[in-house]
């Protein structure tokens, strides 16, 4: 039976949502987890700014913060930009659990060792940091973090919690069975109306959803766009998201390279409404990334009724019906085009029902909060 009020305390880098998932997902995660009852949770971030974050958009979009006392949140500010150890101390050893977000930063070991040091059930979501994919970047540095921190959290209840199932295995067979490792998931917020039946749009809408970075592959939607429109498929292309002006630049010129930059329409940062419209306008969703632990962006499309093309290195969309999402093996703009063209093809008006439904089962943050507490509960007794 789950105890009265579990204190939980989260720490996380920053909410602004040039951090993407974990900004995200310990915001949303703080949310369900009050709600769900049974948790008191609150969360700390250790820098960045209020605006733009995924507070204030939550804020602006009308949403309602849960009144956690003493303060739900703390962010820094120009005028305070370090929590001190003894406040940080204070929280953890008020708490009956420690959520860290991230992994590879400079303050995960020492609120790890507090949490340690004080005897909290220490959890870690690294959000897709110790996939093979990423352990590839800046290889010596990470190593010597990692050995650091194996030897800091060894043996106690140090648990490491994932996004996807995936990474739960990556981690398993990285540890080789001699740490503890969980699966949450990753939830989404459902639209307060479910999608109604629509055919396709006139052009065909499609939509990428993400931080404009080399892996998520833009690239390959825009070649794409380009193959489609030249098969006689009318389509366009909205690329919302933030990214390095250089890196968007770039994908500017390839549009114009290929004739397609008057198809293609960068809406940057979308929020709140806004983004709801444009979800709700679009008929399919592009994620052609290299690599994706979860991919958030998967969730809220497919909740908003739009048909999934990704990657198979996207771990939300194997978890997708396959009427209404396709995986491609390739990282080719044709392989990602005749996608596109065969669900297109076989497309029904109910389908965006079905994908919604597929969303509401997947993505609830109401079962993911609920399998995070039963996972706290276990290793706090």
């Amino acid at each position: 039976m789950i105890k009265e009020h579990l204190r939980v305390i989260q720490f996380v880098n920053t909410v602004a949502h040039e951090d993407g998932g974990p900004a995200r997902n310990s915001f949303e995660l703080n949310l369900a987890l009050n709600e769900i009852g049974g948790v008191k949770a609150a969360l700390v971030a250790l820098g960045g700014s209020r605006r733009p974050s995924v507070v204030s958009s939550f804020v602006d979009a009308g949403g309602l913060l849960p009144p956690i006392p003493p303060r739900w949140l703390t962010v820094a500010t120009d005028n305070a930009k370090y929590m001190s150890l003894p406040r940080l101390g204070a929280l953890i050893v008020a708490s009956d659990a420690v959520i860290i977000h991230g992994y590879f930063l400079l303050w995960v070991p020492i609120l790890g060792g507090l949490a340690r040091l004080f005897g909290k059930p220490l959890f870690i979501m690294p959000h897709g940091a110790l996939t093979p994919h990423e352990l590839r970047k800046k290889r010596r540095k990470k190593l010597l973090f990692d050995r650091a921190c194996r030897t800091l959290f060894r043996g106690g209840r140090v648990v490491f919690v994932t996004g996807s199932q995936r990474e739960r295995d990556d981690l398993i067979t990285r540890f080789g069975g001699g740490r503890y490792v969980e699966w949450a998931g990753v939830g989404t917020r459902l639209p307060e109306k479910e999608p109604r039946p629509r055919s396709l749009g006139s052009p065909l809408r499609l939509l990428t959803l993400s931080r404009i970075a080399p892996k998520k592959r833009i690239d390959l939607a825009i070649r794409a766009l380009a193959i489609l429109r030249g098969r006689g498929i009318e389509a366009v292309l909205d690329v919302a998201g933030a990214g390095p002006a250089a890196y968007v630049a770039e994908l500017n010129n390839l549009a114009t390279e290929l004739g397609v930059n008057g198809s293609v329409r960068f809406r940057g940062m979308v929020t709140g409404e806004v983004k709801r419209r444009l979800l709700l306008s679009c008929d399919v969703f592009l994620l052609p990334s290299e690599d994706e632990n979860f991919g958030i962006a998967v969730a809220e499309a497919a909740a908003h009724g739009l048909l999934v093309i990704a990657s198979d290195r996207v771990a939300a969309a194997k978890l997708l019906s396959p009427s209404v999402c396709t995986l491609i093996a390739s990282l080719d703009p044709r392989s990602l085009a005749d996608a596109v063209q065969a669900a297109t093809t076989k497309f029904k008006p109910t389908d965006r029902v079905v994908a919604a439904e597929d969303a509401a089962r997947a993505y609830s943050w109401e079962s993911v909060a609920g399998r995070w507490r039963e996972i706290v509960y276990r290793y706090s007794k």
